[in-house]
């Protein structure tokens, strides 16, 4: 890493410096938005070979029984239960359960959510110790 003292603008002020993240780890000046005075920062977009976004729902019709996610190609995804719910929502694999005394998965109360890494949300089942209990999800592609 770069040994450098960060310059000083006209008024004597130390300018903001950052690393960059290759092999050469160059000190680089970050820009900041005379305006606004924050940072200035690319936005990633699908046409520069990045992902787009999607949303949804998906409920638990009857407790007790897993409800297998929507086939949805993904990097990652957000799950979130319901704030409307009266149960519990489990998340998991296959065997997901959440029934209390044989629980299996990851327990999400109302308005808890968790970040998950995975290639299709396919892979992910939801029950509810609850009828009509519903969990969000937010993914990136």
């Amino acid at each position: 890493m770069a040994n450098e003292t960060a310059k000083r603008d006209d008024n004597r002020i130390p300018v903001v410096l950052g690393t960059g993240n290759d092999a050469d780890a160059e000190t680089l000046r970050l820009i900041v938005d005379p305006t606004t005075k924050r940072l200035l920062v690319e936005s990633l977009t699908e046409a520069d070979g990045h992902g787009s976004a999607g949303d949804g729902t998906t409920t638990v019709d009857g407790a007790g029984t897993r409800v297998q996610m929507a086939n949805i190609t993904v990097k990652r995804v957000f799950i979130q239960a319901s704030m409307a719910n009266s149960g519990i929502i489990v998340v998991g694999g296959a065997t997901c359960v959440a029934a209390e005394a044989t629980r299996r998965g990851i327990a999400l109360f109302k308005n808890q959510g968790v970040w998950l890494y995975i290639n299709n949300l396919n892979l992910l089942y939801l029950d509810s110790t609850e009828d009509g209990d519903k969990a969000h999800y937010y993914y990136e592609v």
